[in-house]
């Protein structure tokens, strides 16, 4: 989940008056209250800040766009948003016996920045099909853990890995193993554990020797050194580019 990044310009200078309507009483003091229009420029406010509202797996999720892409956020974030335009911005309209620390309590005695049918109808986005994955990847564990396994164990048929299972469990339990020759009697293995639990199935990696091919599963290797447990494409392709090149 991202934090809020702060998008307002230095020095930036808002009419206050966009935001709140000030109400003169009979005593000479201001009421603080939000008008029609100053709610309308609120949600304007974050729509202009990036930050949508999207359907993914069935359920409605906020998020904001960062250079394009689409990142989770909460409505907390939201909140702060508007809270960081009140407290860093130069204000005009502001009438001359109120004080920026009266517009920040008013904020924080009415929580202005509401989860209701007025939001949701000015930020609510139509997600395309890479949005949706984007997003799903953020906020579904299983459908990451899933994606995650496919998109490594395509990679390894890409690279021309053949396939056995390890029917003694040299490397563990009902593993998958991939496995490359790399030279002489030497072969990368690619196991994966626990490959019909996607949760917490995962590729472990290791550079093995064996007497032939067809020992691998049935035998144990020769020598076994391990590259990386719990194998990460993006973290740690560089351990074994060397083997794969070229693909």
């Amino acid at each position: 989940m991202i934090q809020y990044m702060n998008t307002l310009e230095e020095d930036q200078e808002i009419d206050v008056t966009d935001y709140v309507t000030f109400e003169q009483k009979s005593n000479g003091e201001y009421k603080i209250t939000q008008e029609e229009q100053n709610k309308s420029n609120l949600l304007r406010f974050l729509y202009d800040c990036g930050f949508r509202r999207g359907k993914v797996s069935g359920k409605s999720v906020y998020f904001k766009r960062i250079n394009g892409k689409p990142v989770v956020s909460e409505m907390r974030y939201l909140r702060e948003a508007f809270y960081s335009l009140l407290k860093e911005s130069y204000f005009t309209g502001l009438p001359q016996n109120i004080s920026r620390n009266k517009i920040l309590n008013w904020y924080l005695r009415t929580h202005p920045v509401k989860n209701n049918k007025a939001l949701h109808y000015v930020l609510n986005e139509e997600l395309s099909s890479e949005d949706q994955h984007t997003l799903r990847m953020q906020v579904d564990t299983r459908y990451k853990r899933e994606f995650e396994l496919k998109d490594m164990s395509d990679k390894l048929r890409q690279w021309e890995f053949s396939l056995v299972q390890d029917i003694i469990g040299s490397y563990s339990k009902n593993a998958k193993l991939f496995y490359k020759h790399t030279g002489d009697n030497q072969y990368l293995v690619f196991s994966q554990y626990l490959p019909g639990k996607p949760l917490y199935s995962g590729f472990d990696c290791w550079l093995t020797t064996y007497n032939n091919k067809n020992d691998i599963g049935n035998k144990r290797p020769n020598s076994i050194t391990d590259i990386r447990l719990t194998f990460k494409l993006d973290r740690d392709f560089e351990l074994i580019q060397e083997y794969v090149i070229g693909y």
